[in-house]
């Protein structure tokens, strides 16, 4: 009896599988017809979809014809909503990767000078800030000198951020791409030997002047303080001068200076 009736179950398998191979055919051909758009507007190009074949399967040695297209309809429109869904949760969390980090670049890239200026006075704002609080818990000043964090912010977004700026550009203009160690030694000698005396008399001179001191008392102050503060200079900037012209692309180059002078504000606050 069992052997009578093996070829026969082997026949249902045999129908089952091609029944489920039909199946997806069928939906595979409805997605390749809706993703057949019309193309352009000419007259000549004319939108036909593809057509269906019968599936034909034999069951008890006879064939059967179906014509049914498995709700094409139906299964096109889950699908479109399917990756809909999954585009939508995509550009989601591309955007979420991106962030404040790529909003700066784009930034800093088409407005580079007010960028510049503006994280320069910031960040040597808190500096200066952090310098006080330090000379505060040590004792050494009597309270938060705000007219001081202000005058530090002005001399620095002209200074240090818009000057810098575009000190760095024509650096780059005048020297040329950085090919070998020798250039980058030929830039970092440029920027300590012209570039640095500027920008630190600026701070010396200025911040006193901002903060009600006379020209004399200035000038007094930046003849005093010059020599050791070109030192930190060159303790500082020096190392990251080097890795700057080496490795840091122009356009990153003054956050990431403005970051190292936030460690030099903290230095040379007491000075200004």
């Amino acid at each position: 009896f069992r052997s009578a009736n093996q070829p026969t179950d082997r026949r249902l398998k045999r129908h089952s599988q091609r029944r489920r191979m039909s199946a997806c055919l069928c939906l595979a051909v409805t997605v390749l017809a809706a993703a057949r758009k019309p193309g352009g507007g000419s007259s000549s190009s004319v939108y036909r979809p593809l057509s269906i074949s019968p599936v034909r399967s034999s069951q008890g040695g006879r064939q059967q014809v179906s014509n049914s297209p498995l709700a094409g309809s139906n299964s096109l429109l889950a699908l479109e909503a399917a990756v809909g869904r999954v585009r939508v949760a995509g550009d989601a969390a591309l955007e979420r990767t991106r962030g404040l980090p790529f909003i700066y670049g784009q930034l800093a890239q088409s407005h580079p000078l007010p960028v510049a200026a503006t994280q320069a006075a910031s960040l040597r704002i808190v500096g200066d800030r952090i310098s006080q609080g330090i000379a505060l818990y040590r004792g050494e000043i009597a309270g938060i000198d705000l007219q001081h964090m202000l005058a530090m912010g002005i001399v620095a977004f002209f200074a240090s951020g818009a000057g810098g700026s575009m000190w760095l550009n024509h650096l780059e203009r005048a020297l040329g791409e950085t090919e070998g160690p020798a250039d980058v030694l030929k830039k970092c000698g440029c920027d300590f030997v012209f570039w640095a005396p500027i920008a630190n008399c600026a701070y010396l001179a200025g911040v006193p002047m901002l903060t009600g001191a006379d020209l004399g008392m200035a000038i007094t102050n930046a003849q005093e303080h010059f020599l050791p503060t070109m030192a930190i200079e060159l303790s500082i900037f020096g190392p990251y001068n080097v890795l700057s012209f080496s490795a840091i692309p122009l356009h990153l180059r003054p956050i990431t200076g403005s970051l190292c002078s936030l460690m030099f504000t903290l230095a040379i606050a007491s000075k200004c």
